[in-house]
């Protein structure tokens, strides 16, 4: 083949490996990503409904006050504050918590709240988390691990 038609036909040839890569990168990134199932029955007249989760998978969620007192749960959830909540909750205790515009954060479990030199720190499988509680998703037998941070 000639010179001056080789060389259009790779630019063309680029082009189509480079678009083909950006559809297929989209398509993954549309994956949807697991939600907690849950099921409403519907109550009696005159009661409030139940929820109750469908979802059998379970986590592991330890919750470490930095004072020797230490819970280990199983749980389950769709993100980290879910799987969380389920489990203080079980514990009969409340938790308190702050909405800023990167999602939620976590001021106290229980009677122990953040301060100028304290705080609540998440991890998932031994990793520190990056994003707020409520958005980092999580699978079947994660362990999330919460630690009472003094720094």
């Amino acid at each position: 083949m000639k010179k001056h038609i080789v060389f259009p036909i790779a630019i063309v040839i680029v082009l189509l490996l480079v678009v083909a890569g950006q559809i297929y990168i989209s398509r993954q990134a549309n994956v949807p990503l697991p939600q907690s199932k849950v099921q409403e029955l519907v109550p009696p007249s005159g009661s409030s409904p139940t929820i109750i989760p469908t979802a059998v998978a379970k986590n592991t969620v330890v919750i470490d006050f930095g004072n020797g007192t230490k819970w280990s749960e199983k749980s389950s959830g769709a993100n980290v504050y879910e799987a969380t909540l389920n489990v203080v909750k079980a514990k009969g205790v409340t938790i308190a918590d702050k909405q800023y515009k990167y999602g939620k954060m976590i001021e106290r479990i229980g009677d122990v709240s953040n301060s100028k030199t304290s705080y609540w720190s998440y991890l998932v499988n031994g990793k520190p988390g990056t994003i707020a509680a409520d958005r980092q998703i999580i699978y079947p037998g994660d362990k999330i691990e919460w630690k009472y941070v003094k720094q």
